[in-house]
């Protein structure tokens, strides 16, 4: 049976590809977002009345935070370490993020990142007597983002 068009999918999983090649999945995501610039014009009508218009301005880049279980891959440790080394112009990537089905066989939603490069990444510590996992978490910045499949120039 076919589900209903208002049904959501459950992500449970995001996957980040590096320029088509798959580099990690995390289990959590934030700031994934989109943003311009509000410019506020003032103006006088002909008939003496102010009035406000607000304006779009300049699109804002943005950045988005994943975390996972930490592990012993290092590909994103070695892209960060692009950046560190100063050579920001090949740390430079476009990537993709697909949120993925409970099954992780799905893609809900996927996501193009322009000109993105991480800009932190931190091990949390945990105790060595205590139960919970150690957590790897990556900032990535980016200079624009777009839904994929969507489209730019009209609303229908």
């Amino acid at each position: 049976m076919a589900g209903s068009p208002f049904d959501t999918g459950q992500v449970r999983s995001y996957k980040l590809e590096v320029d088509g090649v798959e580099l990690a999945h995390f289990q959590e995501l934030s700031g994934l977002t989109e943003e311009y610039d509000v410019v506020k014009y003032e103006f006088v009508d002909k008939d003496g009345r102010k009035g406000v218009s607000l304006q779009p301005g300049n699109y804002k880049p943005g950045e988005v935070t994943l975390k996972r279980g930490t592990s012993d891959d290092m590909k994103l440790s070695d892209w960060f370490d692009l950046v560190a080394a100063g050579q920001a112009a090949l740390a430079r990537k476009n990537l993709k993020i697909s949120m993925l089905d409970g099954a992780l066989d799905k893609t809900v939603a996927s996501f193009t990142l322009a000109n993105a490069w991480p800009k932190k990444i931190e091990y949390s510590g945990v105790k060595s007597s205590g139960n919970e996992a150690s957590i790897e978490t990556v900032v990535i910045v980016y200079e624009e983002l777009r839904r994929d499949g969507a489209k730019r120039n009209a609303l229908g």
